[in-house]
């Protein structure tokens, strides 16, 4: 009857629009969490492409602004690689004593060797660290496991200044 089908395209509604707003305000929640953190960087994080970095003042990461792209085990590595490549654009643009990008895979074991010859073959000219250990979220634990959330700015002081993938999102 029309009152039960109305009645339920209702219910069906307001459960997309429930669980949106839910997933806006769990988003909203975790970015305000983020925010201001102290990212901590594991000492077992290994340079990949040490050879390849000309200007050795990159391999140091104190006292720089830095973008962070974390890529996690749950991710296609091979794939996030590729969209990370823009990156190198940025890069030639703002002066690398102030700014360095800061690139750390943690690959499943499947697909680890595939993902460090991609990363080594590229030939980036900033530093990418292999977290071998999976440590970097296990210190970090404020980070959420969605992917979204896994590209940040920090300031000199390491503290996420900003959340968000400039190579995802044209307005970041």
């Amino acid at each position: 009857n029309i009152a039960t089908a109305a009645f339920l395209s209702l219910l069906l509604l307001l459960s997309i629009f429930g669980s949106g707003c839910s997933d806006e305000f769990k988003n909203r929640k975790a970015l305000e969490k983020m925010l201001g953190q102290e990212i901590r960087f594991p000492d077992s994080l290994k340079i990949i492409n040490r050879d390849q970095v000309e200007d050795s003042s990159l391999l140091s990461l104190d006292n720089k602004i830095k973008l962070v792209f974390y890529i996690s085990p749950d991710e296609c590595s091979t794939c996030r690689i590729s969209s990370i490549y823009t990156v190198d654009t940025l890069f030639k643009i703002i002066p690398p004593t102030m700014f360095v990008p800061v690139v750390i895979v943690s690959p499943d074991e499947e697909t680890r060797d595939e993902t460090i010859k991609k990363l080594y073959d590229g030939w980036f000219d900033f530093p990418i660290y292999d977290d071998i250990l999976s440590e970097f979220t296990d210190i970090n634990k404020f980070i959420p496991k969605s992917s979204s959330f896994h590209a940040f700015l920090l300031d000199r002081n390491d503290r996420i200044a900003l959340v968000g993938d400039p190579t995802r999102n044209r307005q970041i």
